[in-house]
């Protein structure tokens, strides 16, 4: 039997998944926008769930209106689709930061960052660390990080340290309130407990009344781990991670190569 598409809600992570590449200058390519803008034509409803905050999420999707609230932050924050009025938000506590600051302080080869709703801002000092990952990051001075409202915090890093920095999280004060996610090989991100993608995505579903629609999820690293494992169709990029294509369905192609067609027409085989 086919799925039809006023039947699914469609929700895709945006680096490495939904977008060309990972960075500031990753786009929607035309051909992904037009299947989905078909796909919600016919009555499917689209949105997206990453870790970026509202200013680096709606850049790319400036000409592809989703037509669900979105996910952001890994769930630390939830803006409406229509208005970008923010219907949830939680914030990093100051004695987190504050003993996330003195762990970066030990580790030379390391940055710390800090994300508001419009802003990813790297603490600033003297170190020669300065890989951004195709991110243009502004700055900002310890003092002044005590006066934002900082809805999740990254520490990203060179590869040969990440033992020794993981490791080390485990004895920060208040990180048992903390969600820890490594999202990427050197990059490890920080939340309220118990916000994640599937926790925002949960409680949308229940106020929209949604719960009896297909819920489809296409995510590619283990921030996307509990959106996958919430979905009814969890689906992986080609590129995505190991672990995650060894459980979940695993697409022939990754981003920026048409992923959306395919994903369109597997369900149509359902």
């Amino acid at each position: 039997m086919t799925l039809k598409y006023e039947d699914v809600i469609l929700i895709m992570d945006l680096d490495g998944t939904l977008l060309t590449d990972v960075g500031d200058d990753a786009y929607v390519s035309n051909q992904d926008k037009a299947w989905l803008k078909t796909f919600m034509d016919s009555g499917g409803i689209f949105s997206v769930a990453t870790a970026r905050n509202k200013a680096n999420t709606l850049r790319p999707l400036a000409d592809l209106k989703v037509n669900f609230p979105m996910t952001l932050m890994n769930g630390g924050l939830v803006v409406h689709h229509k208005t970008h009025e923010h219907l949830t938000e939680q914030r990093l506590s100051r004695s987190f930061l504050t003993g996330l600051y003195k762990l970066y302080q030990t580790q030379p080869k390391c940055g710390l960052l800090v994300v508001d709703e419009d802003r990813v801002l790297r603490v600033k000092d003297e170190r020669a660390f300065n890989s951004n990952f195709g991110f243009k990051w502004g700055s900002i001075n310890f003092e002044d990080l005590q006066s934002l409202e900082v809805l999740k915090a990254a520490l990203v890093f060179e590869l040969d340290v990440a033992d020794e920095i993981e490791k080390k999280i485990e004895s920060l004060p208040a990180q048992t309130n903390t969600e820890v996610q490594k999202v990427l090989p050197h990059i490890i991100e920080f939340s309220v407990k118990g916000v994640t993608k599937a926790s925002a995505l949960k409680t949308l579903l229940e106020q929209f009344d949604l719960n009896d629609k297909t819920l489809v999820c296409v995510g590619d690293q283990m921030n996307d781990k509990e959106m996958l494992e919430l979905a009814d169709i969890a689906l992986v990029p080609a590129g995505g991670n190991d672990k995650l294509k060894e459980k979940h369905h695993t697409l022939s192609k990754d981003h920026g190569d048409g992923m959306v067609e395919e994903i369109l027409s597997l369900l149509k085989s359902k």
